[in-house]
């Protein structure tokens, strides 16, 4: 049986992608930008990017905390909210953390310049905490960090991931629809540059940690496979489950898919294949892990590549992607495969690319709105 750096040797060759060659093809975020634990940095195009992009409020001025904010990535849940916040409000004192479970957290401060500086302590008080996913639970299990969450004026979890003991210890919680964040500028800005000298072709795109959570196997078995008989299917993410990747990659040998099970790469080769491909299948099931709710990233960095979209429609879409995606009901008899016949016309269409709804929802836009909502429950003016 073949494995995934064969696959992805495979592919890259085929379509001409310079990224074979990069030692960190298969390294994350994390992994990539390991040092950002242990000192101070700068990320630079993010920051530049939004300063050109952000008029500044000099007016106000307020001390705020993001609780659990990644320090690998630029996308609004890592470090695009927090810099987007320091920037438009450059007299604000802005803290974040990225919390490493009970025992402790990496902490940061913005300074006016972008600056990300490590600090040993987090102030004894904010005037808003805004939170996501269980950092709340850990900050209380941390006596400095608790006196922190008693004495601030406002906590509020934008992110609980719609996982019931998540909800705790906030003022208030953003509904899932509230916080499906489209893609970062940097991102689209590796998209836009990679196709200016590229061109869609036939693949489908199928992303996420293989495993039985994302679902990917149960698309495949349900899957008319000569529906997608002139495309060839890239399947990527991290193999959590051997024995579920060897069903899977079982499943397209039966069916006799095309295909390239390539594994784990790296945000930019991510992007680069999203960007290559005409349709993204997203057929993520998170209900059966005890989440009636959920907005996987992938779903806007989809759209961002200009990916039609299928999703299983247990899946959250926010309002600005209702008419960008196509969704399939799971427990209707062969929905999904009438769906991805529909994707296949859509996509197969001359001008499908500048024709399509892409939604009206932007990076600067979702920040300002998400804010605005914060201050306003905080009555922060």
């Amino acid at each position: 049986m073949k494995t995934s750096n064969q696959d992805l040797n495979e592919f890259l060759k085929k379509y001409k992608i310079s990224e074979l060659h990069d030692s960190n093809i298969r390294n994350s975020p994390k992994q990539v930008n390991s040092d950002r634990i242990k000192k101070s940095f700068i990320e630079k195009s993010l920051n530049d990017t939004l300063k050109k992009n952000i008029n500044p409020d000099y007016s106000f001025k307020k001390n705020i905390l993001f609780s659990h904010f990644s320090p690998f990535l630029t996308e609004i849940e890592g470090l695009g909210l927090p810099l987007y916040t320091k920037i438009k409000f450059p007299n604000s004192k802005i803290h974040f953390t990225y919390d490493k479970g009970n025992k402790d957290s990496v902490k940061y401060k913005i300074d006016k310049e972008g600056n990300i500086i490590l600090i040993h302590e987090l102030s004894k008080s904010y005037d808003i905490i805004i939170a996501r996913s269980s950092s709340l639970i850990n900050m209380s299990k941390r006596k400095k960090d608790m006196e922190t969450l008693t004495k601030s004026k406002s906590i509020i979890n934008i992110k609980t991931m719609s996982y019931k003991p998540n909800y705790k210890m906030a003022d208030y919680y953003f509904d899932e629809e509230d916080m499906c964040p489209p893609p970062d500028p940097c991102y689209l800005n590796k998209v836009n540059n990679f196709m200016k000298n590229r061109k869609k072709e036939n693949l489908i795109v199928m992303s996420g940690t293989l495993w039985y959570v994302k679902n990917q196997l149960n698309f495949l078995k349900n899957l008319d496979s000569s529906i997608i008989k002139n495309y060839e299917l890239v399947i990527m993410g991290p193999e959590r489950q051997p024995d579920y990747v060897k069903d899977i990659r079982g499943i397209c040998k039966e069916k006799k898919i095309k295909y390239y099970l390539i594994g784990n790469v790296n945000k930019n080769l991510a992007a680069l294949i999203k960007s290559l491909a005409k349709i993204s299948l997203i057929p993520m099931d998170m209900t059966v892990f005890g989440q009636p709710k959920g907005y996987p990233r992938t779903l806007g960095e989809s759209i961002g590549s200009k990916c039609l979209t299928l999703c299983n429609d247990v899946i959250t879409v926010p309002s600005f992607y209702k008419n960008s995606v196509i969704t399939y009901n799971e427990k209707i008899k062969n929905d999904q495969n009438r769906k991805l016949k529909k994707c296949i016309e859509v996509v197969e269409k001359e001008n499908f690319l500048s024709e399509h709804e892409w939604g009206d929802d932007c990076f600067y836009k979702f920040c300002q709105n998400v804010l605005e909502k914060c201050f306003s429950i905080s009555n922060i003016n």
